[in-house]
């Protein structure tokens, strides 16, 4: 019974995806979000990934300069019935010609941030992006104490390479590596 619940629940995720939804389960009412991601892509990203576990909330978030049905990247948020979480990645990227025409991307707000970033050897523009981009990685909803977005060499507008860190208000710290190259 709970793997057809399960499977119901991922049915309705799917039919969520393009933009924010809400979708209601029997026990709880659930966030399922597909961010800048194609459609139809976006179902099969999460049927790909549901790994046959009743799933309560799901987060797609388009991670690349855009993403379509022939390419893109984006990273995935799951979690799941029993309270266990995951993370990964996803890319993909299909032959000339295959994929129907691309889409026009869709403009997609970032979440705010809890606390400005302290950016040291970065343009505003790339460490407001480095600060997102490691917060919506690190998904937890733990009150955050500081981000500090550090370049790791010369960071320049079109070039870039360093090191994201959250501290969330009991001292725990993590890090995340992010790199840029604007053509």
């Amino acid at each position: 019974m709970k793997l057809a619940a399960g499977l119901v629940l991922v049915a309705m995720v799917v039919a969520g995806c393009g933009g924010e939804a809400t979708v209601a389960s029997p026990d709880s009412v659930a966030p399922f979000e597909c961010l800048g991601v194609p459609n139809a892509t976006c179902e099969q990203i999460l049927r790909d990934t549901a790994e046959n576990r009743p799933v309560v909330a799901a987060r797609v978030r388009c991670t690349s300069a855009r993403c379509s049905e022939a390419q893109g990247e984006v990273s995935i948020e799951i979690v799941y019935a029993d309270g266990s979480r995951s993370q990964s990645g996803y890319g993909w990227e299909s032959a000339p010609g295959i994929g129907g025409p691309e889409p026009v991307p869709v403009p997609v707000d970032p979440p705010s941030l809890p606390v400005e970033p302290k950016c040291l050897g970065v343009d505003e523009e790339h460490c407001l992006d480095a600060a997102t981009n490691a917060l919506v990685e690190y998904g937890d909803p733990a009150p955050i104490a500081s981000i500090t977005v550090t370049c790791a060499r010369t960071c320049t507008q079109s070039d870039g390479s360093g090191t994201t860190v959250i501290v969330v208000a009991d001292g725990t710290r993590r890090e995340f590596q992010w790199d840029y190259q604007d053509r």
